[in-house]
Parts: C-alpha cells; sequence; structure tokens
C-alpha cells in the first residue's frame, strides 16, 4: 500500500459523508423556524417583482373548470394603502372561457382593478365574498403576505405543521411547509376560499422569500389542487406607478367601500385662567329634565 492510498481513500469517505450529510444537515431545523424566518424576510426588504402563474389541477371531471392566471406581479408599500400587490396578466375564471386581460390591485382590506370594457375603476372590500372581481384571486394568491403575518390564516388554523424535503421550483432550492388545516366548523365562504384541507408553502432555502403556495382540497374520492406560482423573482423598490392599477382618464371611479363614521362633536373648550364657573352650565338646576 503506497503513502498516497490511505489519505486519498479518507478523502474519498469525507467527500461521500458530506455529500450524504449535507441534505440532512439543509433539512435539521423546525418549520416554525423557517416561516418566522420568512415572516421576517418579507418584513425586511421594500419590494420585489416576479413573473406569476395560477392553476388548476383536478380529476377530468372538474379539470375544465379551474381557473388560471399568468403575468407580472409588484409587491411593496404604496403610499396610501400599505403593503400591495399588483397583478398585471391574462386570466380565465374556467378553461372553457375566453382569457381576460386583468389588472388588479390586492390591499390588507380592499381589491382594485381597471375594468376596460366598461371603463371604470372598481374598488371592493377584500373578503372571500366579493363579487364582481375578473380573476379567481380570492382563491389563491400570495395575498396574505401584505397581512403582518403571512402565514397566520393557515398557520391559526393548523392541526400539524411539517417540514418535508426540499424542492427545487424555477431553479430555486426551497423548504417545504406542510400545513393540515383543521376541518372549518359551520359555513363557509361562499368563495369556497377557507374550505381547503391542506397549504403547502415553498420557501427559498437561502432568502426566505415565498415561492410557490398550494391549497389543497382533499375530500377524499375528489382532491382539487390550486398552485400559485412565482419565477425570476427579483428583490427591489418598485415605484407608485408599479403598486396601483391604470388610471386611464375618463374612467369613472366606483367604491363600495364603507365610509368612515363621522365623528363625535367635541365640546370646545373654553380657557378661564380664574376657574371659577362658567355660566349657567355649571348649574345643576339648568339640566335639562330626563324624559
Amino acid at each position: 500500500m503506497s503513502a498516497h492510498t490511505i489519505p486519498l481513500s479518507i478523502a474519498l469517505i469525507i467527500t461521500t459523508l458530506i455529500s450524504v450529510v449535507s441534505p440532512a444537515i439543509a433539512q435539521d431545523q423546525s418549520p416554525y423556524d423557517i416561516l418566522e424566518a420568512s415572516r421576517n424576510a418579507i418584513q425586511e426588504i421594500d419590494g420585489f417583482s416576479a413573473q406569476f402563474r395560477m392553476k388548476g389541477e383536478a380529476g377530468a371531471m372538474f379539470k375544465d373548470t379551474l381557473p388560471s392566471m399568468n403575468g407580472q406581479l409588484f409587491f411593496g408599500t404604496h403610499d396610501e394603502f400599505g403593503r400591495v400587490i399588483h397583478c398585471i396578466g391574462e386570466a380565465r375564471e374556467q378553461q372553457t372561457k375566453p382569457s381576460l386581460g386583468i389588472d388588479i390591485l390586492i390591499a390588507g382590506d380592499r381589491y382594485l382593478w381597471t375594468d376596460i370594457a366598461t371603463r371604470t375603476i372598481h374598488e371592493r372590500p377584500a373578503s372571500g365574498t366579493s363579487r364582481g372581481l375578473p380573476t379567481a384571486i380570492p382563491l389563491v394568491l400570495l395575498k396574505s403576505i401584505v397581512q403582518d403575518d403571512p402565514y397566520a390564516t393557515d398557520t391559526n388554523n393548523a392541526d400539524s405543521i411539517d417540514l418535508l424535503t426540499q424542492e427545487t421550483i424555477n431553479s430555486v432550492l426551497c423548504d417545504v411547509i406542510h400545513i393540515k388545516r383543521t376541518k372549518p366548523k359551520g359555513r363557509t365562504s361562499r368563495s369556497g376560499s377557507d374550505a381547503y384541507t391542506d397549504a403547502r408553502w415553498y420557501i427559498g432555502a437561502k432568502d426566505k422569500l415565498p415561492r410557490k403556495l398550494e391549497h389543497i382540497t382533499d375530500a377524499g374520492l375528489v382532491k382539487i389542487t390550486l398552485i400559485f406560482e412565482l419565477s425570476n423573482l427579483k428583490v427591489m423598490s418598485p415605484t407608485q406607478d408599479q403598486l396601483d392599477v391604470t388610471r386611464p382618464n375618463g374612467f369613472s371611479f366606483k367604491s363600495t367601500m364603507p365610509k368612515p363614521k363621522a365623528d363625535q362633536p367635541v365640546e370646545p373648550e373654553i380657557d378661564d385662567p380664574t376657574n371659577e364657573p362658567i355660566g349657567e352650565l355649571s348649574t345643576p338646576s339648568q339640566r335639562p329634565t330626563p324624559s
């Protein structure tokens, strides 16, 4: 045995061990730690741009009824609405229906969209029952990232939270978090957006930013998965124009947002340096008799 044989053999063994152990080390972390790191990463950036795609997977019976979308989105902080997502692209309500252009803004409390056909800019409260939306955005979208806790909707209703094997999404290695949701009690929303049984988040292993989200509705014989996926994600500071819908001249604006409540009248303060009683208002006998 030569002097070089033993070191070479040891080197090969070490290399093999590293290749085997490394994936385990990458997964040697809690799903809660990954979600918390992702919360912090989303809060720390000014925003990002990305290409997006949404599609549905199901059996032949339901395949043609599922929605689809694709286009470009911008995520960032709007001067008026706070954290928002602005999506531009095209969508189908169902695969058998024609494709329609979309220009829609998702904020924490509202949706805005530009309707070219009616020359109208619509504004509606953000809820699963919002009517008139031109897309299936309420069903599945990364709209939760405009909230303080992007994962609260799933984690607050979780039976279990598990870390699965890492997967590569559009050339980005991702940690995969599988959340089994508690079955909702009573009636669900009209859109069914809160009726899915599982959520699967794909979070970039390095930058901790979400790349993919799956909503899975597993009813036994029927299983439907709605998939929202990001690609070409670039961390950036979007301009205010990139964070708002197109507002062409001559378009009308229609809003169904609740009007703010009028402030209660405030009694004017009277500067009285003498601290003496102020006329009849301070005399109990002058107060009106209760009916």
